[in-house]
């Protein structure tokens, strides 16, 4: 059976995260992708929020990872939030990607990112 899914894109933090001293002292700004796999047949049918998943609470799974302890990588800060996303019980799959545009590298670059994904 073919699922359906819920994007959400650009969701904007301001937190700590990263390895350099300039990173622990300045918060920096992130950005998170949720692509979200899950059974929207009832929602469609019923017009009613209670019948979906929340996007809020997506967003609240991401900010809360974000906010909590600062952490050096990307790379555990976006397999917690796939994880929050997956104790979900509508949702079967999802891809979290975690962009740092502006990491302070010594190169000019568009994006810095890693992307994650999981089924439950």
């Amino acid at each position: 059976m073919a699922m359906d899914k819920i994007s959400i894109k650009g969701l904007e933090l301001w937190v700590f995260c990263g390895c350099l001293p300039e990173e622990k002292e300045r918060r920096q700004l992130f950005l998170v992708d949720m692509e979200l796999e899950l059974d929207l047949k009832k929602a469609k049918a019923s017009d009613e929020l209670a019948d979906t998943f929340d996007y809020r609470r997506a967003f609240e799974i991401a900010k809360k990872v974000m906010a909590g302890s600062p952490r050096n990588l990307i790379e555990s800060a976006a397999e917690e939030i796939l994880q929050g996303l997956l104790a979900c019980e509508e949702i079967t799959w999802a891809r979290v990607t975690l962009h740092k545009p502006t990491a302070p590298l010594e190169y000019k670059f568009a994006d810095l990112a890693v992307t994650v994904e999981g089924r439950r």
